[in-house]
């Protein structure tokens, strides 16, 4: 049996190259959680979702004690709401569909952090709370 061309060792497998830019951005989202909060970046789990709300690599800062969620995008990445009060409602619906629980903007509509990158700054970070206090991240 013969692997696809694409694994054939003619460059890199398509999941090598999407684990290699989360990794890669997994870096960034760490760094910016850091330069923001400090100390407290600690607190949060952090994961990388290679696709959400039509974006690609997107970080999920997680703090299940504090319910508290960021969702972070790249500079390159970032979406541009034309109606950003639906736009927040519509990420925390497809939040509490990933993390199984009541998930909720926390933040002004008309809000938008920028938080310091590496390499693909700035880091545009929304804010959300987890309203059913879940025991883990669920997914």
């Amino acid at each position: 049996m013969r692997a696809p061309k694409s694994f054939g060792g003619m460059g890199k497998a398509p999941l090598a190259e999407a684990y290699a830019e989360a990794e890669k951005m997994m870096s960034e989202y760490r760094h910016a959680l850091e330069e923001a909060l400090g100390v407290y970046a600690n607190d949060f789990e952090l994961r990388c979702m290679q696709s959400m709300m039509g974006c690609q690599q997107v970080g999920l800062a997680i703090n299940l004690e504090q319910q508290g969620l960021y969702m972070l995008f790249s500079g390159s990445s970032r979406p541009e709401p034309v109606n950003k009060p639906m736009w927040l409602l519509e990420a925390a619906q497809e939040l509490t569909m990933l993390m199984r629980t009541l998930v909720v903007p926390d933040q002004p509509s008309a809000g938008t952090k920028f938080w310091g990158g590496i390499e693909h700054g700035p880091i545009i970070a929304y804010r959300f709370k987890l309203i059913d206090a879940p025991t883990s991240a669920g997914f």
